[in-house]
């Protein structure tokens, strides 16, 4: 026998290695699946097998990027809410008051899930999910949902942090209030989302104080 070239015996062999930007496409596109059969199927109803047939991959492949259809879904939250909340701090980064600030954040948070309807039932409508198997993710939203605590601790200096904390909560109820009954009862006559948030925010905040005070 011959003997193999120095290139020939150089090559690996199998299949090349995945590189990042491989990884995060093949994620990318189990995760579009994924939220396309959660809402047409429901979470319960689709499986691992179901969802690497329609990501046109082997059930070991999406074995390899997901442990379980559980991570596939905290994957998919992680990712909407990484980019929700890096949107929401820029903006809040651009805005001198904090009054306003915590207004303008507040909004932009609510207007977020009434544009991306179907994005706001993956995230918190999904059903059969327990709260322990997502413990992990609520622990890591927590950080993220921090920024309006310290918004809320801006805008309303003097208030002890007790107050911060049980106002902070509030206006997050409020808020997941408003985004869920504009997506969920959107033929209702609501009035515009922003002045919704606004009330709200106002009903949380220190009385403005009248111009000849505030000059």
């Amino acid at each position: 026998m011959g003997m193999m070239s120095e290139s020939t015996a150089a090559r690996p062999r199998g299949r090349p290695p995945r590189t990042v930007e491989t990884m995060k496409a093949m994620q990318a596109r189990i995760a579009a699946v994924a939220i396309r059969l959660f809402r047409e199927e429901g979470y319960a109803s689709v499986s691992m097998r179901r969802m690497a047939q329609e990501a046109g991959c082997t059930p070991a492949t999406l074995y390899s990027y997901f442990a379980s259809k559980t991570d596939i879904l905290r994957h998919i939250w992680a990712e909407v809410f990484e980019g929700l909340f890096t949107a929401l701090g820029r903006l809040a980064a651009g805005i001198e008051s904090p009054r306003e600030r915590l207004a303008a954040v507040s909004r932009a948070y609510v207007r977020y899930w009434v544009d991306h309807p179907e994005t706001y039932r993956v995230v918190y409508m999904t059903e059969g999910v327990t709260q322990p198997e997502v413990s992990v993710f609520l622990d890591e939203a927590a950080d993220q949902f921090a920024l309006f605590f310290d918004l809320m601790r801006r805008a309303w200096a003097t208030a002890s942090p007790d107050d911060v904390e049980g106002r902070t909560q509030a206006l997050l109820c409020g808020l997941q209030g408003v985004a869920h009954n504009l997506v969920t009862v959107s033929g209702y006559g609501w009035a515009p989302a922003e002045r919704l948030v606004d009330t709200l925010v106002e009903a949380l905040l220190p009385p403005r104080l009248p111009l000849w005070l505030d000059a």
